[in-house]
């Protein structure tokens, strides 16, 4: 992980979520804990309430108005695999896949 270029903040994954392809979810996941975020199962579908360590996703959120979202394949909302979600009032909600990619649903 240490020859990753992860963001200085996690903001910069809002502006530039290609980053998010720099690491695989289970590298973001520790980061994010490395980072002080704390990183909570899904509250919603067939992933509910299941801990990253056991197959389930993992979402955060901060400073009000930001939200990062793992979810692992398969998905209602992409039938191609895993994909990570950012939402804040800027830019509404966006989904992307493992290398940082736009998804359009």
């Amino acid at each position: 992980m240490d020859n990753l270029q992860f963001p200085v903040f996690i903001e910069d994954l809002i502006e530039n979520p290609r980053l998010l392809g720099n690491a695989a979810p289970g590298e973001w996941y520790k980061w994010l804990i490395e980072n002080g975020y704390t990183p909570l199962p899904l509250s919603g579908g067939r992933l509910k309430g299941i801990p990253y360590e056991k197959g389930g996703g993992f979402i955060i959120r901060w400073s009000g108005e930001y939200l990062l979202q793992y979810h692992p394949a398969p998905s209602r909302h992409n039938d191609k695999g895993a994909y990570f979600k950012l939402s804040n009032g800027k830019y509404g909600v966006r989904r992307f896949d493992l290398n940082g990619i736009e998804i359009f649903n």
